[in-house]
């Protein structure tokens, strides 16, 4: 499956449910994120109907423009229509967080010079 992805250009791939052969995943260097590891495969009862539409993991519905982040922590998803707030909002958060760590360094410092 990760082959025909990326054949067909798919750049990553976010499934509701589990996923084998994670060594060949990872060789492949194609972002993967999934629920779980099983040993079954899916030939013979995976069958690609849809792309490019709305679909619902556990309780949130994720539209293929809303804006999605994935790294080795997990995935996010943000609603097109705020992701511009969320944006600015998180980089407020960022600058924040680089005070308080430059707070934090100089506080070791003094407290090395004592």
């Amino acid at each position: 499956m990760t082959a025909t992805a990326k054949g067909k250009k798919v750049k990553a791939a976010c499934i509701d449910g589990g996923v084998r052969d994670t060594h060949q995943i990872l060789e492949a260097d194609f972002p993967l994120f999934y629920e779980y590891r099983i040993s079954n495969g899916s030939l013979g009862r995976c069958l690609i109907t849809h792309y490019q539409v709305p679909i619902r993991i556990g309780d949130g519905v994720i539209k293929p423009v809303d804006v999605q982040l994935g790294d080795i922590d997990g995935v996010l998803v943000v609603p097109r229509d705020i992701a511009c707030g969320v944006l600015i909002r998180a980089e407020q958060i960022r600058e924040n967080e680089k005070k308080i760590f430059r707070l934090g360094q100089k506080g070791t410092e003094h407290s090395r010079h004592h």
